[in-house]
């Protein structure tokens, strides 16, 4: 699902004429600032920029997806709206999200996902007094970045209203956001224009970022079982309750490996050995019930 979008055009909004947007400050000779609904306008120079939820623009909120149709809509309107051309312009940030409603709490879910073993990539962890809220991995680029968070919470948080279809349950919401035109040239070896998302191959592989980010996520909290059909020596067994423990502590065993990397007691070639031999325990290891859950609802969605 398509959600935030950053638009720049080098085209510029009639102010005074245009009564769709409201709020208007003028911040200097050639600069302005508005909004249309969620949508936020800032004029310079170099023309407009426009960004917000294009789900909550057209519904009001973004916990329920859009469909490619929906996405067209409001692309269309929100070009009606501002008068501008949008096919002289270019999207410089994106979001591709989704809310699944799972049967447990959020936090549970959370606090299965692993800090990716890619050192691009780091991972920031919000707790309050209630535990984990949200996770964050993000690129040390800055060119991406995916949000894990209680979408409820969220929306309570911000004094919004839930749809009824969402009223009382847990829901996860799993963002994938390309932060900048750098990155979309990445992926795209081209500028994207906004009404470039309604092309079902653009759409397609968008999609494939998302679940290519979400694959990068190491999951935890797995089932650790004995193959009973063999004999189990003592070295098997030591490693069974090395790997229970891992799995149960996970971050606790990273700080520590860490720590050792970066003090010079574990060097560069032991560090890597030993994130390797953790990759080669799934052996005896079954997947999380949650994680299943997870994945077999995404997998309806038609986004794993």
């Amino acid at each position: 699902m398509i959600d935030n979008i950053g638009i720049s055009t080098k085209e510029f909004l009639n102010w005074e004429a245009n009564k769709q947007v409201q709020d208007i400050r003028r911040t200097g000779q050639d600069h302005f600032n508005g909004h249309i609904k969620n949508i936020k306008i800032r004029q310079n120079l170099d023309g407009c920029f426009l960004c917000g939820s294009i789900a909550k623009y057209l519904n009001g909120q973004n916990i329920q997806p859009l469909a490619r149709e929906e996405i067209e809509q409001a692309l269309l309107c929100l070009q009606q709206d501002t008068g501008l051309d949008f096919s002289k312009a270019v999207i410089k940030s994106l979001e591709i999200g989704t809310s699944i409603i799972l049967k447990n709490p959020i936090i549970e879910y959370l606090q299965c996902f692993d800090c990716i073993e890619n050192p691009k990539y780091k991972l920031n962890e919000c707790r309050t007094c209630y535990g984990l809220e949200s996770l964050l991995y993000f690129s040390k680029t800055g060119g991406f970045e995916f949000s894990c968070y209680d979408k409820i919470q969220e929306m309570n948080d911000n004094k919004q209203a839930i749809p009824e279809l969402y009223q009382n349950c847990n829901v996860i919401r799993l963002e994938l956001k390309i932060k900048n035109r750098q990155a979309m040239r990445r992926i795209f070896k081209k500028d994207l224009m906004p009404l470039e998302l309604l092309n079902k191959q653009i759409f397609a592989e968008l999609q494939e970022q998302f679940i290519k980010f979400y694959k990068q996520i190491p999951k935890t909290k797995k089932t650790v079982y004995l193959d009973t059909s063999k004999n189990a020596t003592p070295a098997l067994m030591e490693k069974l309750q090395a790997e229970a423990y891992r799995q149960e502590h996970s971050k606790e065993l990273a700080d520590i490996m860490k720590a050792g990397k970066d003090k010079g007691c574990i060097s560069e070639t032991t560090y890597k050995r030993l994130r390797a031999k953790n990759r080669q325990n799934k052996g005896f290891l079954e997947k999380n019930e949650l994680i299943h859950e997870l994945e077999e609802k995404l997998d309806k969605w038609g986004l794993y």
